[in-house]
């Protein structure tokens, strides 16, 4: 729980909250997850248990949720896809994701903060630099090319193109710019309860 929600109710509820989101599935494996979602009034897709594990795609998710809307005579001409493990997505940045993508004509949208940090990666016995020239003219940070941290929060694409490409990242992508918040995310227990005592605050 954060706060008085649970991750997914929070999801569903800002996701309802939305001025251009017409309908809120839930793709799940979880009993308990559907039963919160269907008492929503969100519609519920059981997620097959060969695409539910530690290592399947959210794309392998997201098609066969699409597919089995449209088996359902359900198309949308887009597809939100949010994550509840972000707890700081806001409609804002749902309704500006598909904002930006609409009105920019681009076919996919993500949301992510601008990120101005040296990056190192470690080779053989020593670090070197990625971004940088850790050996000579070290810029300053702000002076850093412009460079985007994707938060995972908000995915916004054309549907039937995503269906073609099999990838939630195509065509003319789009970035729309959040608040840095937007960069936590909740895959450990240490960062639930670090996120508790944000929302305690």
């Amino acid at each position: 729980m954060i706060g008085e929600n649970t991750l997914i109710s929070r999801t569903i509820n800002i996701a309802k909250s939305s001025k251009y989101i017409q309908k809120v599935f839930v793709s799940t494996d979880s009993e308990k997850i559907a039963e919160i979602s269907k008492s929503l009034k969100s519609e519920v897709i059981k997620r097959p248990s060969q695409i539910s594990d530690d290592q399947s795609s959210s794309e392998s998710a997201l098609i066969h949720a699409l597919t089995e809307m449209k088996m359902n005579k359900y198309s949308p001409g887009l597809t939100v896809f949010l994550q509840c493990t972000s707890p700081f997505t806001t409609i804002n940045d749902i309704d500006g994701a598909i904002e930006k993508l609409c009105s920019e004509n681009y076919d996919s949208v993500f949301t992510a903060t601008l990120f101005h940090h040296f990056i190192w990666e470690q080779n053989k016995n020593t670090a070197i630099g990625i971004n940088h020239d850790h050996k000579k003219n070290r810029i300053r940070r702000q002076e850093l090319t412009e460079q985007w941290l994707e938060t995972g929060s908000v995915y916004v694409f054309k549907t039937n193109q995503f269906l073609k490409q099999k990838n939630r990242f195509f065509g003319k992508i789009g970035v729309y710019q959040v608040n840095q918040i937007n960069e936590m995310k909740i895959d450990t227990p240490e960062e639930m309860e670090l996120v508790r005592k944000i929302y305690s605050e």
